[in-house]
């Protein structure tokens, strides 16, 4: 971050926030919107702001489900409440937030259709402006412009809450 002057403790929070969480993505998205790591002072202060979109991606060809349907849940916590974390950290507006899932195979592209093992697609589905990806598709330009087509149709009609 600017200013910042160990640039080194800056990183590696950065890094754990946006890089860590294999098969625990919900329970990683619940932690970096936390206020702890976004107030000041925080390893994240400044990248939660109430004035800005926040867009969530997620890359993963291991989505947050088990292997098998009667196998535990990777995530602690439930699509519904991953959401409501985010939507807390954003003030209750659900057009503030863009999400953009590359994942798994059991999240097709089409509203309504996603598995119910596949909680990272029930989870985007949430938000009005939300775009989703199969992880082998043999190009994911497409799928980038799409996301980006988003964010600026979002950010047409967002306006920042007073304060």
């Amino acid at each position: 971050m600017k200013g910042q002057s160990d640039l080194e403790d800056t990183f590696e929070c950065i890094a754990k926030v946006g890089a860590s969480g294999n098969l625990m993505l919900g329970q990683a998205l619940t932690a970096a919107v936390q206020k702890p790591i976004n107030d000041e002072g925080g390893c994240n202060d400044g990248f939660l702001r109430d004035d800005a979109l926040l867009m969530v991606t997620f890359i993963s060809t291991n989505p947050d489900q088990p292997d098998e349907p009667n196998q535990p849940q990777t995530s602690k916590g439930t699509p519904a409440e991953w959401a409501q974390a985010v939507l807390d950290a954003k003030h209750g507006d659900a057009k503030s937030v863009v999400m953009f899932n590359i994942g798994g195979c059991d999240c097709p592209p089409h509203e309504g259709e996603c598995s119910p093992y596949d909680r990272l697609c029930l989870l985007t589905t949430m938000f009005p402006y939300h775009h989703q990806e199969n992880a082998l598709v043999a190009d994911y330009g497409p799928a980038f412009v799409e996301a980006a087509s988003l964010v600026q149709t979002a950010c047409a009609g967002f306006t920042p809450p007073p304060g």
